[in-house]
């Protein structure tokens, strides 16, 4: 009999142990996809960071090393933070770990130092972070610095040319994390991070903007209206848009194409520029008049440009266009709309605009490039009262919503598009206030 119990139990010892390993098989194979957020609890008002994993619908709390009202800067990755402080006017910030827990101060005596919150960036490859330091009682600290989280050194990459930053206008990451540029008074320098080295465009302009390559290998400049294209490799700047006054640059998902909203005269026209044939195209028609645009998207496979236009002051209306690259298609998606997006290559969406709930969000809605063009009222709508959306796929939709009826309590929402129920990412007793993705 104790024998017969005794092999009964090895039995079941060994099944359990072969479903463990298949479960621990199967839970390494599922891809995770985490989103990371700042959250308030409804009930006493304390901040907690939230992890939630939206394939295997888990999330853990904790509570921040200390409560701050002020806000946190998610690494690109979401895997660290920085919380940001303030006090006698002097700004403070620390790294905390996301994953071990461990807060990190910042090295720099707050005393002499004080970086303003809107000019604390992490870099792309989620390893530096840039500030600019604004001193109070001496110069030594004036200029751009780079905090190298591994080494925990920060070194001053870039002094200006007088002291503060009255003329220190915008600097940006490029999408590869090792370089950085610079405009200061209209002039540009890109520096690399590893090597220190410095370059400058060889045109000499004022310029105002600037937009990096997908790839990080070239930049998009305005300068007096005009667009040129600075190459990192060559150091070459060239010239592509001389006489249409350019705006910014939005560069396809591959970097062959890019496009800008030029203003001439009152009137906001889109331009495209084909980097292999060096051909521009001017998009809209008689047929479909775009002269009022403020944002647009390219669709992924480069093919198709989403064009949200500005608000007409007359009726409030904000009409979004569809357009191929090359302007020889278009057509309106709706007459008031907000933040296009675009679902895969052949279909997008759109927020339409209910006026009496504004305080809620806009409800999101769909409709493929077909149903536009066949010009078929067929937006199919899949979630309601939000303030933002990011699509993770084609099928799975994340946005942030309000729950209640002032828009105070917001949610985290996964909303999959075919039929299925969705789900909350953090409990209904906690309020986001920030988020990021972490994949």
């Amino acid at each position: 009999m104790i024998t017969r119990i005794l092999r009964i139990t090895i039995f079941i010892s060994i099944i359990t142990a072969l479903t463990c390993v298949v479960a621990l098989w199967i839970g390494a194979s599922i891809p995770t996809t985490r989103v990371v957020g700042y959250l308030s609890n409804l009930t006493d008002e304390k901040r907690a960071f939230g992890v939630a994993d939206m394939n295997r619908r888990l999330y853990v709390m904790q509570a921040p090393p200390f409560d701050t009202n002020w806000q946190v800067i998610f690494s690109p990755d979401g895997r660290r933070s920085l919380m940001t402080t303030e006090m006698d006017n002097q700004v403070e910030f620390y790294m905390l770990d996301m994953t071990t827990y461990v807060l990190t101060p910042f090295p720099l005596d707050y005393t002499v130092c004080a970086p303003p919150r809107d000019t604390i960036r992490w870099s792309s490859d989620n390893r530096h972070v840039a500030f600019q330091c604004t001193p109070t009682t001496t110069a030594d600290l004036n200029g751009l610095h780079v905090w190298d989280t591994v080494t925990n050194q920060i070194t001053r990459l870039y002094e200006p040319a007088s002291l503060g930053f009255g003329g220190f206008v915008i600097y940006t990451w490029s999408p590869t994390g090792d370089t950085i540029s610079i405009i200061d008074a209209g002039a540009v320098v890109i520096i690399n991070i590893q090597t220190r080295q410095f370059s400058r465009p060889s045109i000499t302009l004022e310029y105002n903007a600037m937009r990096w390559s997908p790839r990080g290998d070239k930049l998009a400049l305005t300068a007096e209206n005009q667009m040129l294209i600075y190459d990192v490799t060559t150091r070459t700047t060239t010239p592509i848009f001389t006489d249409v006054e350019a705006g910014i640059a939005y560069w396809s998902p591959s970097g062959n194409w890019m496009a800008t909203i030029a203003q001439r005269g009152s009137f906001a026209v889109i331009y495209t520029w084909d980097f292999a044939t060096e051909q521009s195209y001017r998009i809209g028609t008689d047929r479909y008049p775009m002269t009022n645009a403020v944002e647009l998207r390219w669709s992924a496979d480069e093919q198709w440009l989403l064009i949200q236009t500005d608000v007409n002051q007359a009726d409030r209306s904000a009409p979004i266009y569809l357009a191929s690259r090359d302007g020889a298609e278009g057509q309106q998606v709706i007459f008031d709309g907000r933040n296009p997006r675009w679902v895969g290559d052949d279909l997008l969406s759109y927020q339409v605009n209910r006026t009496e709930r504004l305080r809620y969000g806009r409800d999101v809605v769909t409709m493929s490039i077909a149903d536009v063009f066949n010009q078929t009222d067929n937006a199919r709508l899949v979630a309601l009262d939000v303030l933002s959306y990011t699509w993770l796929e084609e099928d799975t939709l994340l946005t942030w919503q309000s729950i209640d009826r002032y828009g105070r309590i917001r949610a985290l929402t996964l909303a999959p598009l075919r039929g299925r129920v969705g789900w909350s990412l953090f409990p209904a007793t906690y309020s986001v206030n920030q988020f990021t993705l972490s994949r």
